[in-house]
């Protein structure tokens, strides 16, 4: 995940840290609610890049119990794709995030081993879901504080892009393989030089992501790490000729395997 924030939710603020006397206590509650949120700003940052728009009302943090569940509810867009971050401070090492739907169908749900969590879905209807977050991994005797952040999904960049490709992947044991083991997803689009550059985005929480793309003058252009985070790699290239360009998703790691999410846009001029 990346490297792993409608109605507004309806209960907000924090949990006090059992026992500790009420000035340090309500230093210590500040410091962690700066950690949080520094983590979701650095999220908001990222998730930018790919077209996630933040919903700015919609940003909470609180106190979780130990392996307690908090449910929020949420207003939706039909057919809008939206997007969920939550993490969790320093006390904690796992956190876990479901989203409901309107029949109380768990329609999306992150339950990897991290201290943040990332899920997106598509609404099929209107009606209000929920957010569920749990933390296994509060290390503290009574609380651990998150914070969550809610996005949606805008790849025309306000209209300033042209959306070539956006799909949710899968590298699996049964893809192609290459030459070096690792396993393989291609895909091919059509780029008109009357536009701007080409910007390929691909971004997981399950493998350290690489990118490739040739361009129609056999040029070769390839991603590892964008900006040094090992869950995105971005290609940016301005567009000679017009022309078919092949992509080809993989993963640094031989072997690796896990969902991916791959936005590839033409910026307009």
């Amino acid at each position: 995940m990346f490297a792993r924030r409608g109605v507004v939710l309806a209960a907000t603020g924090l949990l006090a840290t059992t026992g500790a006397p009420g000035h340090a206590a309500s230093q210590e509650q500040e410091a962690l609610r700066w950690e949080i949120d520094r983590q979701l700003d650095d999220i908001v940052e990222n998730m930018s890049q790919f077209a996630m728009r933040t919903l700015p009302a919609l940003r909470w943090d609180y106190g979780v119990e130990v392996d307690g569940v908090h449910r929020y509810p949420i207003a939706v867009e039909a057919g809008a794709r939206m997007g969920v971050a939550v993490v969790c401070d320093s006390d904690c090492n796992d956190i876990d995030v479901w989203i409901e739907d309107g029949d109380g169908d768990v329609v999306a749900v992150d339950e990897s081993r991290s201290s943040w969590g990332w899920v997106s879905f598509t609404p099929q209807d209107a009606r209000r879901h929920q957010v569920r977050v749990r933390a296994p991994g509060c290390h503290h005797y009574h609380s651990c504080l998150y914070g969550g952040q809610i996005f949606m999904f805008d790849p025309t960049n306000g209209g300033r892009r042209r959306v070539l490709i956006e799909t949710l992947g899968m590298l699996s044991t049964s893809d192609e393989r290459s030459d070096g083991g690792d396993y393989v997803d291609r895909y091919t689009v059509k780029a008109d030089a009357s536009g701007g550059a080409l910007i390929i985005n691909l971004m997981s929480a399950d493998f350290d992501t690489m990118v490739y793309a040739w361009g129609p003058l056999n040029e070769s252009h390839q991603n590892d790490d964008f900006e040094g985070q090992t869950d995105i790699s971005r290609i940016t290239v301005p567009i000679p000729r017009s022309g078919r360009w092949n992509i080809a998703v993989s993963s640094y790691e031989t072997g690796a395997t896990g969902e991916y999410h791959l936005i590839v846009t033409q910026e307009r001029r």
